[in-house]
């Protein structure tokens, strides 16, 4: 299998390239002052070995006149060493050598010099306009080669200055760009691996990375926004799921798990837990008598009453229809132990809900038909308290019935 070739960051890849660039600009620019600078010296060279065999040949005028080979030998010697002549000759007008000197190449420069091979020229001697001789000068190299030399030096030394300037310059821009990206990239890390959408990315001096901050900062914005909204949606959608639109108490598909864990919990704490169940009498009645309207107000009422009268730890529960539960867990040791204890619990609701309903066409007077059932004293489960609490409450309808002890209503404009 091929393996993926390393991932670099910004940073190094843009440093990468900047060293990169110096070291092309100081191989370019030391090979450019190395062509021209060669040439130029070399023809400054060649100009100045022409200049100084001229002069030579002027001060070589009485040598030559006079055949003093002597004067000739010293007016050789007296060329400077730093000129870098390496032979000097003096020849008369038939080309008969009159003096001669030798210069051994010194140093590094000297014997590259003499490896690259010197130049020569020659100038005649002139009396009387006429040539009485000649002078022929070899050398000038080493010189050149010197000063070439510290040009190259010098080039080195001002490209690297430079080439160290740019290169912090550039750091500090790479700098610049490479921070902002980075402090995306964290962000970016944070909002996909730990859910933070809290973090902004500061602003950036670099217009392209500010635009690039400010659309990113945008989106964790609308990110957010829309996280608060689906949550929103979620709570109401469980609202929905879970509690009764008219009445806004927990419906069946809350109670019945509720009912599941409490009596779960009072089997582990061995205590107890009792279940009411309680409908309107003749609540079909109101409806057909009064319309849906006054029943569904009815039922709110008989809601929030019940939400009033709730005991602390409590739940009540709209299962459907005029139908409510209550569970109470756990009961307190009168309550546990006493049929009177559970009696006067449902006195105390009855008396609660029982009171006038004022509505526009009528005051209901509202009878309950209340069920009870204790666990563990009824076994089986959920399934089983509930159905138990639920014939309790038809046999009080059958007896409310028997003592027309039901709903009923009077005109509005009449006292109850």
């Amino acid at each position: 299998m091929k393996r993926a070739p390393p991932r670099r960051s910004l940073a190094e890849h843009l440093g990468r390239a900047q060293l990169m660039v110096y070291a092309a600009a100081v191989v370019l620019a030391t090979l450019g002052a190395s062509i021209v600078g060669y040439h130029y010296l070399h023809q400054q060279t060649l100009a100045h070995l022409h200049n100084l065999a001229k002069i030579t040949a002027i001060e070589s005028q009485p040598a030559l006149i006079f055949a003093d080979d002597a004067s000739a030998g010293e007016v050789l010697r007296a060329i400077p060493a730093e000129e870098g002549v390496t032979q000097a000759e003096l020849l008369d007008a038939k080309g008969n050598l009159r003096s001669r000197i030798v210069n051994a190449p010194q140093g590094l420069a000297g014997r590259l010099a003499r490896y690259l091979g010197d130049e020569q020229v020659m100038a005649d001697v002139i009396a009387d306009g006429r040539s009485i001789g000649s002078v022929r000068l070899q050398g000038g190299e080493e010189p050149m080669l010197r000063a070439f030399f510290g040009l190259i030096l010098a080039d080195i030394l001002v490209v690297t200055c430079v080439g160290l300037q740019s290169l912090v310059v550039s750091r500090r821009n790479t700098q610049r760009i490479a921070r902002p990206l980075t402090q995306l990239r964290t962000l970016m890390h944070n909002a996909t691996e730990h859910r933070d959408f809290t973090q902004r990315a500061p602003a950036a001096d670099i217009a392209e990375v500010d635009d690039l901050r400010t659309e990113f900062n945008a989106l964790l914005d609308e990110i957010v926004h829309r996280d608060q909204a689906l949550r929103a949606n979620n709570q109401v959608l469980r609202r929905l799921a879970f509690h009764d639109a008219l009445t806004g108490l927990p419906n069946r598909a809350m109670f019945e798990p509720a009912l599941i864990a409490t009596l779960n919990e009072c089997a582990q704490n061995q205590s107890k837990a009792a279940l009411l169940y309680l409908d309107i009498d003749s609540f079909k009645a109101i409806n057909d008598t009064f319309g849906h309207e006054s029943g569904d107000r009815l039922l709110a009422a008989i809601a929030q009453r019940l939400r009033n009268w709730l005991p602390e730890g409590a739940m009540a529960a709209r299962l459907g229809g005029d139908e409510f539960v209550v569970l109470v867990a756990p009961l307190d040791e009168t309550q546990a132990h006493t049929e009177h204890g559970t009696l006067k619990l449902v006195h105390s609701m009855r008396a609660a809900l029982e009171q006038p309903v004022r509505l526009a066409a009528c005051t209901i007077h509202p009878g309950v038909s209340i069920g009870v059932a204790v666990y563990p004293d009824v076994s089986g489960g959920a399934d089983a308290l509930v159905q138990s609490a639920d014939k309790s409450m038809y046999q009080m309808k059958d007896l409310h019935y028997q003592a027309a002890a039901v709903t009923r209503w009077t005109p509005a404009d009449e006292p109850g």
